[in-house]
């Protein structure tokens, strides 16, 4: 049986998992709402945060991707971004431009 390669350190693992969560709270204008929505996408129970925990939310994050006592499930996180509709509709904006600059290379 093939053994699985662990993506990084745990710290490393973390900083996986929270990074885009976290982006929605940077800035001047943190935007608590796509948080909840990016959430919701995830499939993050959000009614079981302990509100009255202040590392609630982180927690209710990481234990969704936790995989053992040291790891996490970053294929996971990886889908989930992936498959966020604000980041599929860029991917279709990037793919639209770049099959019109091959088109219009082919006419040169």
């Amino acid at each position: 049986m093939a053994s699985r390669k662990r993506q990084g350190t745990y710290a490393e693992q973390r900083v996986m998992i929270l990074g885009p969560f976290l982006d929605f709270l940077a800035g001047k204008q943190p935007d608590i709402d796509g948080l909840l929505a990016y959430m919701q996408h995830c499939r993050i129970n959000l009614a079981g945060i302990d509100t009255n925990d202040p590392n609630g939310v982180t927690e209710a994050i990481l234990n969704h991707y936790r995989t053992g006592t040291r790891s996490f499930d970053i294929n996971r996180a990886a889908k989930d971004l992936m498959t966020e509709p604000s980041i599929q509709r860029r991917m279709a904006e990037l793919k639209a431009k770049h099959k019109a600059g091959l088109e219009a290379a082919r006419r040169l």
